[in-house]
């Protein structure tokens, strides 16, 4: 890698380009990439990118030796450990044998502008002692592995989960690197007319749009709507979404005919493959057998 001569828009656009033989999987998300990553032994150094990268670890227990720009650690890779590089950081990776990685790519600039002045993220993106050496929080792990799980990025209710648990993990980043002040936490939950708007919202279209639109809606940071949304309802936004499409579901289950795949459509699916996952998974029965239950 010539770092003189190769500049990258975005940390997926990078690993494209110099590892992408490593890649299991990529997905992009409106404001962060995912990547599943299995490496072998060797050098696995980043450039700079503008990018702020976490990378849980989720298999492979090997040596390695590792510079994230803030001085050289090393010891094993152990699952559920988790990497913070800085954007515009360059790293020196050296791991001793096959590993295999979750890594979420979020485009800094972007993320600074999302949360504004509820979460005071540092300017360049540096959070200090997180860069020394592998960060060993259980939440932050699962927040990683809860968004790889749940894998279907058009789903409009996958998108609201994405982006409420990507500012959930930018504040557990800087409450890990002892900025409890930056965080600023609103207290009370959203005003009548703020709940009924964000219902409506999400039961018209069932909720194509993303995060941000939908706190902009009611005229507030999508860091607050999240957690006032919460506050008022008992569910954050995208469980909240899910519920509204359930109970349209088994309306329309038990009291028309319409095909499945008209009924996915009603609620929002491409196909009724995507209704019966979810049915399946919330109710615990087909949406055929739903039918024949209520008809019984």
């Amino acid at each position: 890698m010539d770092a003189q001569e190769l500049r990258y828009e975005c940390y997926a656009d990078f690993y494209k380009s110099e590892y992408g033989s490593a890649i299991k999987r990529l997905t992009l998300l409106p404001f962060a990439s995912l990547l599943e990553l299995d490496q072998t032994a060797g050098d696995w150094s980043d450039l700079p990118t503008p990018d702020l990268v976490l990378t849980n670890v989720v298999g492979g227990q090997r040596n390695y030796s590792a510079d994230l720009g803030a001085g050289r650690f090393g010891d094993s890779l152990l699952r559920a450990h988790c990497i913070v590089v800085a954007p515009e950081a360059r790293t020196s990776i050296q791991c001793a044998g096959r590993h295999r990685l979750q890594t979420i790519a979020l485009p800094y600039l972007r993320l600074k502008a999302v949360v504004a002045d509820d979460l005071r993220l540092p300017d360049d993106g540096d959070f200090g002692a997180l860069h020394k050496g592998p960060l060993a929080n259980p939440r932050i792990s699962q927040m990683i592995a809860a968004i790889f799980e749940t894998g279907d990025a058009v789903d409009p209710a996958a998108a609201l989960f994405f982006e409420s648990t990507l500012l959930s993990l930018a504040a557990m980043l800087v409450l890990e690197s002892g900025k409890s002040s930056a965080v600023r936490l609103h207290r009370g939950g959203l005003a009548d007319w703020q709940v009924r708007r964000a219902s409506e919202a999400l039961s018209g279209e069932y909720g194509n749009f993303d995060l941000t639109a939908l706190a902009e809606s009611v005229g507030l940071s999508p860091w607050h709507f999240a957690r006032a949304f919460k506050q008022s309802t008992g569910l954050p936004p995208h469980r909240y979404q899910i519920m509204l499409r359930i109970e349209r579901a088994k309306d329309l289950l038990a009291n028309t005919a319409l095909p499945l795949s008209d009924v996915a459509a009603a609620i929002g699916y491409d196909d009724q493959g995507q209704l019966a996952r979810l049915f399946r998974r919330e109710v615990g029965v087909t949406p055929s057998q739903y039918r024949r239950e209520c008809t019984t």
